[in-house]
């Protein structure tokens, strides 16, 4: 493969860092967050690597958030990354 040829490539892709979703500075296991700049779909919920949804909006996934597991109060932020003070 040429030197071309691998930038290319390399321009297909784009790497996307997973975020968590903490609730009292502790990660919900197994729930992942996806944020894109997509036109349609801005966020992925990704649940036990099982279930995925879709939204447009982040207040819409926030809101799926805390219906499904029942948290008031959460935090969406890289999974590696200490909580930001208030």
């Amino acid at each position: 493969m040429t030197a071309m040829n691998e930038k290319l490539d390399a321009e297909k892709y784009v790497k996307i860092e997973p975020r968590c979703v903490f609730v009292d500075g502790k990660p919900l296991p197994n729930v992942r967050i996806l944020l894109l700049r997509e036109d349609i779909l801005r966020v992925i919920v990704i649940v036990d690597c099982k279930e995925f949804y879709g939204f447009a909006y982040k207040s819409d996934a926030r809101e799926f958030i805390r219906e499904r597991f029942g948290v008031a109060e959460f935090e969406i932020r890289p999974c590696d990354r200490p909580p930001t003070r208030p």
